[in-house]
């Protein structure tokens, strides 16, 4: 009965009001965007622990009606708010779903590494969390990622919960069958979009013409390189480029290893028609880097992520 209740009558109705409320929870005094005024800290806190509740209550649920209710809730958070003067047990949450989220992704790598995809020899707990992971994690973490970005909350956000969202996308990167750091090579990617739908499809998806297009604000893997080496270089400590060593550092370890395996070192017969140009060249550039990195900060009394570093 309470399944019903909740798929029926519960969840349409919290869809709904957030739906219709979004910009009101949005708002602030100093940026009004609708004609019903603005909330509160307090409200904006409320949407806060609304969502990281429902995201642990219905965890390892990819029911339809509860993932759109998190992709809602997602939409209506002023994550800059929250994370200026919010509590510390709400950023303690956020910080939570990104660490769960990270560690459900990595088990979905490991799950389809082992090929335990099979519908006949599946089990239970894995089945669960392929399922979980692909039809509602992954879905909500874009959603919430593009409401960020949307109204700029990446730096409030990233800043305070940086080691943590530089877990899950490192393991989002392990996770992608396309070579995101690479649209030039991505017409010859099986998995893409912009291989497997035609001009129309894409059009009905609201996709850009070329792949170039979707993503602009992601820089490509050879910008990212160089700016990994010019840093290791130039001697700078960890305080200069805390982005770079909590969020594009784990992200590349797990890229380039995955990238490399499918590339042309591996598999020379498919020269000019492999979607990733990643070389044994550039992992030992990066390790390179990492290690100079490493030096650079030596007599540091807190250095924490060099442990998280030295997992990837």
């Amino acid at each position: 009965m309470l399944p019903q209740i909740l798929d029926g009558i519960l969840l349409p109705l919290v869809n709904q009001y957030f739906k219709n409320h979004c910009l009101y929870f949005l708002s602030t005094p100093a940026k009004v965007l609708g004609s019903g005024g603005h909330s509160s800290n307090k409200e904006k806190e409320m949407i806060a622990s609304v969502l990281l509740t429902a995201v642990k209550l219905f965890s390892r649920t990819d029911a339809p009606a509860v993932v759109n209710c998190l992709h809602i809730l997602s939409r209506s958070l002023d994550a800059r708010t929250v994370m200026k003067s919010g509590p510390e047990i709400v950023k303690a949450i956020l910080r939570q779903f990104f660490e769960s989220a990270a560690d459900d992704i990595e088990k979905m790598v490991e799950n389809l590494k082992l090929g335990k995809v099979s519908s006949k020899t599946q089990v239970k707990g894995v089945s669960q969390n392929i399922n979980y992971t692909t039809n509602a994690l992954l879905p909500v973490l874009t959603s919430l990622f593009d409401h960020i970005a949307q109204h700029q909350f990446g730096d409030d956000v990233i800043c305070e919960q940086r080691p943590a969202l530089g877990e899950c996308l490192a393991h989002l990167a392990a996770a992608m069958p396309v070579a995101f750091l690479e649209p030039a090579l991505n017409e010859f990617n099986s998995f893409s979009v912009y291989t497997t739908k035609t001009p129309r499809e894409r059009t009905i998806l609201g996709l850009p013409n070329q792949v170039e297009e979707l993503c602009t604000d992601i820089p490509e893997l050879d910008v990212l390189m160089k700016e990994i080496h010019d840093l290791s270089e130039s001697g700078a400590r960890y305080t200069e480029m805390p982005h770079v060593i909590e969020i594009t550092l784990p992200m590349l370890c797990n890229y380039l290893p995955r990238w490399w395996e499918r590339g042309l070192e591996n598999f020379p017969e498919q020269e000019g028609q492999l979607c990733t140009a990643v070389t044994s060249e550039q992992l030992n550039q990066l390790l390179g880097s990492i290690m100079k990195i490493v030096v650079n900060n030596l007599g540091i009394d807190e250095a924490s992520w060099m442990k998280r570093l030295a997992g990837w």
